[in-house]
């Protein structure tokens, strides 16, 4: 198996801490693989900067620190972009400007405002239990209100919860982010092609994205796609050896 770096971008408001032992677990299972999380603009080590407006232009910020990331390794080895949600927005737009700074990409739970449409992209029926959580002071049951929305297999929500909640008083966030970066979201377009082999993850049990947006993708992308029958929108939290297989059957095809 060809050793890959693999920068790992996470979703809507959520940042790298947010991934929990997935990267662990996934450099374990496959250990020449090295992993490398970035948040994106506005969440965790960057929560005192705005959040742009449109995908590009969150892409084009992470660039400039992904490539220095990637002077800092020095090694000359390959990158792979493995992605969730907001992130695989950005994924998508990324290998599109820029087929030579990856190899591969992995996309779990995507979506595009010129393929799905918008109450499918963020389920109508969730939005009151959203709004409440957003409003919610209480950080603890405001991390629970949303794993609730995103998960469906994870057994230790509150212990979960419990942890997360500490993460907005060590890196609180602008108020606006979450709206800047549901602007993003919906004003992505997904690409007519991808240049560099892609996999797509999915849930068929995701409330927050309805999973017929992967479907759909998939099918104007080309692409092979997985979907896991039980799992929730958050598939790394639910169940990451279901992943891991996944990406690794899929890396050794490339080899």
């Amino acid at each position: 198996m060809r050793p890959h770096n693999w920068l790992f971008l996470r979703g809507l408001v959520r940042e790298k801490r947010h991934w929990a032992d997935f990267p662990e677990r996934f450099h374990t299972a496959l250990p020449n693989q090295r992993v490398f999380c970035l948040d994106l603009p506005g969440v965790g080590t960057e929560s005192s900067r705005p959040s742009p407006i449109t995908v590009p232009q969150i892409r084009a910020e992470i660039r400039n620190r992904w490539l220095e990331l990637k002077a800092s390794q020095g090694d000359g080895a390959s990158w792979a972009l493995f992605t969730i949600s907001l992130g695989s927005m950005v994924g998508m737009n990324w290998v599109e400007a820029h087929p030579e700074d990856f190899t591969s990409l992995v996309l779990i739970n995507p979506s595009a405002g010129n393929l799905n449409l918008p109450w499918k992209r963020l389920q109508w029926r969730i939005l009151p239990r959203l709004l409440a959580a957003s409003l919610n002071r209480d950080p603890v049951a405001r991390e629970r209100e949303i794993l609730r929305l995103t998960t469906a297999l994870h057994s230790k929500v509150d212990v979960l919860a419990r942890e997360w909640g500490t993460y907005v008083a060590e890196r609180a966030q602008l108020r606006a982010t979450g709206l800047r970066q549901l602007l993003a979201a919906g004003l992505f377009r997904a690409p007519v092609t991808l240049p560099v082999p892609a996999l797509l993850l999915s849930s068929a049990q995701d409330g927050f994205t309805h999973p017929d947006c992967s479907l759909v993708l998939a099918r104007h992308l080309g692409l092979a796609q997985h979907i896991h029958p039980r799992a929730g929108h958050d598939l790394p939290l639910d169940d990451p050896d279901w992943i891991i297989a996944k990406v690794k059957s899929f890396i050794e095809l490339l080899d």
